[in-house]
C-alpha cells in the first residue's frame, strides 16, 4: 500500500511539473541567470603562490645534529613567514599603507594605526602556508596570498619568501659568527701562551749560555782527561823509580870510590848537561794556550774568525816555532873539584829523571784541575739541558694547542663561507609568484554550478506553488 502511495505521489509530482513545464523552465532559467548576475558582481580575488625548497645537507648526508637544527627552523616557519613583524615589513616595503591618515611628520595617526592593524590581520587571514613536500630532509613550502588586486598577489608572497630566506641566512651567519668569536678568543689565548713559552725558552738559552752543550761531548773530554792522567801517573811513577834506582847506584859508586881529601886542589872543571828548563816552560805555555783555545771554541762557542780565537792560534804557532828552535839540553852546572873527589856519573840522568818527574807532576795537576772543571761543567750542563728540555716541551705543547685552536678557527671560517655560499640548510626559490591574470574567486564554472543548482531547486517550488493556486481556483 505504501509503494502504491509513493508511486502515486511521484506520478502526481511529474504530472504537476509537466503541466507547468514552461513555468518550471522559465523559473529555473531566471533563477540561474539571477545567480550568475549576482555572482559576477562579487569582488574578484586574486591569489599568488611562491614556493621555496629547504634541504638539510646534514640529514641527507647522515650528519649528526643536522636534523635537530633543521626541525628548529621548521617549528617557527609560520611565525617567520606570516608573523606580525613580517607582515608589517611587507606593508612598509610594498607601501601598502599608502593613503592612511598621517600627521605632518609623516607618522601614522591613531586612525591610520587602526587601519594598519586591520590590514595586518586581514593579510594574515589571507595568507596560506602549505607543504607541497614534507620529509625529514626536504620541505617544499608554498606561500599563497589572496587579495583584490593582481599586483599584491604577486608581490606579497615573493617578499615574504625573500624575507624568510634572508632571516634564516642571517641567523646561520650570526650563529657562526658567535662560534668563530669564541674560538678566535681561545686561539688568541693559546697564541699568547705559546709566545710566552717561546720567550721563556729564549731567556733561558741566554742566561745558560755555554752550559747548553752536549753532555756526551763533555763526557768524552772527561774520559780523555782521565786517560791522560793515568798515562801521566805511569810516567811519573816510572820517573820516581828511575830516580830511586839512580840514587842507589850513585850511593854505591861513592862508597866504592872512597875519600881522597888533601890532594892537589888544581882540578879541571866538571860540566853537567841537563834538560833545558826553557823547553819545559814553553811546553807548559803551549799546553795552556791549547786549553784556552778549547775553552773558547767549545765552551764559549766562538767561531774560527773570532779575534780571541785568532790571537790564541797565533800564540800557539809562535810557541811551536820557539819550541822547535830551543835545544833539548843545556849546561846544568859547572864546578871545580879536587882531584880524587867523587864525581857522580849518574848526575845527568838523575837530573833528567827529576825533570821528567816534575813535568809529569805539573801536567797531572793541570789535568786534574781541568778534569774538575769539566766535571762541574757536565753537572751544570746536565741541569741546564734538563731545564731546557722542559722549556722546549712547554713550548711544543703550547704550539700544538695553538695549532689545534687555529685549525678549528680555520675550519669554522671555511664552513661559514660554505654556509653563506650554499647553506647547510639550503634555502632557494623554486617558484616565484607571478602576477595572476585570472581571479581565484569567483570562478565561472563554480557560479554556473551554483546557478544551475539554485534554478533546479527554485523551479519545482514555483511549479508547486502555481499548481496549488490553480487547484484552489478550480
Amino acid at each position: 500500500m505504501a509503494e502504491i502511495s509513493r508511486q502515486k505521489t511521484l506520478r502526481d509530482l511529474w504530472r504537476v511539473l509537466f503541466r507547468h513545464r514552461y513555468l518550471f523552465l522559465l523559473s529555473a532559467a531566471l533563477v540561474a541567470l539571477l545567480v550568475l548576475i549576482v555572482g559576477s558582481t562579487l569582488p574578484r580575488k586574486y591569489t599568488g603562490t611562491a614556493r621555496f625548497e629547504r634541504r638539510s645537507v646534514d640529514v641527507s648526508q647522515g650528519g649528526a645534529g643536522g636534523g635537530a637544527a633543521f626541525e628548529s627552523y621548521k617549528s617557527v616557519l609560520r611565525q617567520d613567514l606570516a608573523g606580525r613583524q613580517a607582515i608589517e615589513m611587507a606593508i612598509a616595503s610594498l607601501n601598502l599603507d599608502y593613503g592612511f591618515p598621517r600627521n605632518a611628520e609623516g607618522q601614522l595617526e591613531a586612525e591610520g594605526l587602526r587601519m594598519k592593524q586591520d590590514l595586518v590581520l586581514a593579510m594574515q587571514r589571507n595568507i596560506d602556508i602549505t607543504y607541497d613536500v614534507k620529509t625529514q630532509s626536504v620541505d617544499v613550502v608554498a606561500v599563497s596570498y589572496t587579495c583584490d588586486n593582481p599586483w599584491g598577489a604577486e608581490k606579497v608572497p615573493n617578499f615574504l619568501m625573500d624575507l624568510y630566506i634572508q632571516k634564516v641566512v642571517e641567523k646561520i651567519q650570526t650563529e657562526f659568527d658567535a662560534n668563530i668569536a669564541v674560538v678566535k678568543a681561545a686561539a688568541d689565548t693559546k697564541m699568547t701562551e705559546y709566545e710566552n713559552a717561546q720567550k721563556e725558552r729564549i731567556e733561558h738559552e741566554r742566561t745558560a749560555a755555554g752550559k747548553l752543550q752536549d753532555p756526551n761531548y763533555i763526557g768524552g773530554l772527561i774520559a780523555r782527561l782521565e786517560t791522560d792522567i793515568d798515562e801521566l801517573g805511569r810516567t811519573r811513577d816510572a820517573a820516581r823509580k828511575t830516580i830511586a834506582r839512580l840514587e842507589q847506584l850513585a850511593a854505591d859508586a861513592k862508597a866504592a870510590a872512597g875519600s881522597q881529601e888533601g890532594q892537589d886542589k888544581s882540578v879541571p872543571a866538571e860540566v853537567i848537561m841537563g834538560r833545558n828548563p826553557e823547553l819545559d816552560r814553553l811546553n807548559a805555555k803551549l799546553t795552556q794556550a791549547k786549553e784556552e783555545l778549547d775553552k773558547a771554541v767549545n765552551d764559549a762557542g766562538m767561531k774560527e774568525d773570532h779575534p780571541t780565537v785568532q790571537r790564541i792560534k797565533a800564540t800557539i804557532a809562535r810557541l811551536e816555532e820557539e819550541i822547535k828552535n830551543t835545544p833539548e839540553e843545556v849546561v846544568a852546572s859547572k864546578r871545580f873539584v879536587h882531584p880524587g873527589t867523587f864525581i857522580n856519573p849518574y848526575a845527568a840522568d838523575l837530573a833528567s829523571a827529576n825533570t821528567d818527574y816534575e813535568v809529569a807532576s805539573r801536567a797531572i795537576e793541570q789535568k786534574e784541575r781541568e778534569l774538575a772543571r769539566q766535571q762541574q761543567l757536565l753537572d751544570a750542563c746536565t741541569a741546564a739541558n734538563k731545564t731546557h728540555q722542559e722549556y722546549l716541551r712547554k713550548e711544543a705543547e703550547a704550539f700544538k694547542a695553538y695549532e689545534v685552536a687555529r685549525n678549528e678557527l680555520n675550519r669554522l671560517e671555511e664552513q661559514r663561507k660554505a654556509e653563506l655560499a650554499k647553506r647547510r640548510t639550503n634555502l632557494y626559490k623554486r617558484d616565484v609568484a607571478e602576477q595572476p591574470y585570472k581571479p581565484s574567486s569567483p570562478v565561472f564554472w563554480q557560479l554556473l554550478v551554483v546557478a544551475l543548482v539554485a534554478g533546479l531547486l527554485a523551479a519545482p517550488l514555483l511549479a508547486a506553488c502555481a499548481n496549488a493556486n490553480s487547484d484552489g481556483t478550480a
